[in-house]
């Protein structure tokens, strides 16, 4: 057996290419190199999954998209605990460490208005938002069905966005991605 010491050279936001050969195959692996500084200038990210019901057969694309935008804001610089994960599923090792801590809490407007009063707010330099699944509309007002007894308002949304924006004056990216988004708006 053959080890080596990978350690990242002084530059930052550069993707770096190692390799090794052993004379018949080549292995190559691919690492985002991030700096401190960089994690610091990204912010804190608020990811929302969630389920119309126990057999929501959405919920395994619905799970994906959160997943996969988890792992991507880690790539991207995310610090593992600048990235609030809600999720109905909080069984899930999605950086693959082994460990299930991953998903901080279960999608409830209680839990949502915590990350968003709370964690959020403590001296974030950006925020991001991601809403993935089932909406609706109720007198032509959309909602985010946070489970199937729960559903986030614009309203809800709004007050807690204007509350970050009112005290840090940071950017702040929302994403919404599920249905009767617009009239979310």
């Amino acid at each position: 057996a053959t080890t080596a010491l990978y350690t990242a050279g002084p530059g930052s936001n550069a993707v770096d290419i190692v390799e090794a050969w052993d004379g018949n195959l080549l292995g190559r692996s691919w690492v985002n190199v991030i700096s401190a500084a960089d994690v610091t200038r990204v912010g804190k990210a608020i990811i929302l999954a969630g389920q119309r019901s126990a057999d929501d057969p959405v919920w395994p694309t619905t799970d994906y998209l959160a997943n996969l935008a988890y792992n991507t804001l880690l790539y991207r610089g995310f610090a593992k605990g600048n990235v609030q994960y809600l999720s109905p599923d909080t069984n899930q090792d999605m950086d693959g460490n082994g460990a299930l801590d991953d998903v901080a809490m279960t999608s409830t407007l209680t839990n949502a208005a915590q990350a968003f009063t709370n964690w959020a707010m403590s001296n974030p330099s950006q925020l991001f938002v991601y809403l993935v699944d089932h909406g609706g509309t109720s007198s032509d007002i959309g909602f985010f069905r946070l489970n199937p007894s729960e559903v986030l308002t614009p309203a809800n949304l709004s007050q807690w966005l204007n509350a970050i924006q009112a005290r840090y004056g940071i950017d702040v990216v929302v994403v919404l991605d599920f249905c009767e988004a617009g009239s979310f708006l």
